[in-house]
């Protein structure tokens, strides 16, 4: 079984950054438990991974940025609920694109080294160590901060 959560937020309500949360998680970490995959809409959005969301992405197997498709979500959510008039029709895009990326990389990355386009990554970025370590983009923008 694999498990996934896209876009993890855990901090509590009050403000962050420019938003405000005015609710806190309804379940925490350690409710969640151990994940595989982590696709992210935003890295950069508080609302879509916050501080202790992006401390919980980094303890995946696997963490998938989304950013590509993820600039025009709130517009095509607008479009869908609003043409459907279903408050949740808008939740279809953002689960399609996050779908979509996760079976891109996975197909990417399913002949592994053998790969161009992730030998030219692993060049650009660096190999990933085999005993497990994470050198994902989540630790160079945190190091980059």
């Amino acid at each position: 079984m694999v498990r996934i959560v896209s876009d993890p937020t855990f901090d509590e309500a009050g403000p962050h950054g420019y938003l405000t949360k005015t609710a806190g998680p309804a379940v925490d970490e350690d409710g969640v438990g151990p994940v595989d995959l982590v696709p992210i809409s935003h890295d950069t959005h508080p609302d879509n991974l916050d501080e202790r969301g992006r401390a919980f992405a980094k303890t995946a197997r696997l963490v998938l940025g989304t950013g590509v498709f993820g600039g025009f979500t709130p517009l095509i959510a607008l479009s869908l609920t609003t043409s459907t008039g279903n408050q949740l029709a808008g939740v279809a895009y953002p689960i399609a694109t996050a779908a979509m990326s996760a079976l891109v990389s996975l197909m990417l990355l399913r002949k592994g080294r053998d790969n161009r386009l992730v030998r030219a990554v692993w060049d650009q970025f660096g190999t990933p160590e085999r005993t497990g370590e994470q050198t994902g983009s989540l630790d160079r923008a945190s190091a980059a901060r």
